[in-house]
């Protein structure tokens, strides 16, 4: 069995993982409206690896998201759902974690001149958001791939280093999750001052 993977927290991300979680391809597309794309590079990638739909399983990243970002991949989840075919959900947050640390705090841009941080221990774990200009560039954290251009491990080098050991885990532990908006729905579609 193969898992497609697909992230759309921040433009499209798309793979295609063996049954033992080793990359078979990985590519990051720099789209406006990953919407148009979408379905042609899943059709493209399966096609390429001579991939079953129908025989694979998706393993999706669920958030922390933008609405509209999140929403193409909820239609994805949904299709496969409908198909029968196992999903698997995890937050991008959860990377480091599934990775075997600890300890850290890990930070995306949430847009609207905010970032989101989760920090986390083996007892806590809390999530806020904080307003660029306050955010502490000081303190270490990990990071989305999402151009957030600071000193600090980002998602996609876990996930090429430690493929076997976070999708492992995660396909033992998870099914379907809730997608993860950086905002209640009311605050989303407030227009940033």
């Amino acid at each position: 069995m193969n898992y497609l993977f697909l992230d759309t927290t921040s433009n499209l991300k798309l793979g295609l993982l063996d049954e033992e979680f080793n990359w078979l391809s990985y590519q990051k597309f720099n789209s406006d409206k990953p919407s148009e794309i979408i379905h042609s590079k899943i059709y493209h990638l399966l096609q390429t690896h001579k991939v079953d739909l129908l025989k694979t399983s998706l393993i999706y990243i669920a958030g922390p998201g933008s609405y509209t970002g999140m929403r193409l991949s909820e239609g994805i989840v949904e299709t496969f759902n409908l198909n029968n075919i196992l999903v698997y959900g995890m937050y991008q947050y959860q990377i480091p974690q599934f990775s075997g640390v600890k300890k850290g705090k890990w930070a995306c841009n949430a847009f609207k001149s905010q970032y989101f941080i989760y920090e986390w221990d083996q007892d806590n774990a809390k999530t806020i958001l904080v307003n660029k200009d306050k955010f502490d560039f000081s303190e270490i954290y990990y990071f989305s791939d999402d151009g957030l251009n600071l000193s600090g491990e980002n998602v996609e080098s876990f996930l090429n280093k430690n493929s076997n050991m976070i999708f492992k885990k995660l396909t033992t532990n998870n099914n379907k999750i809730k997608p993860y908006y950086f905002r209640d729905l009311e605050m989303e579609f407030v227009p940033s001052c």
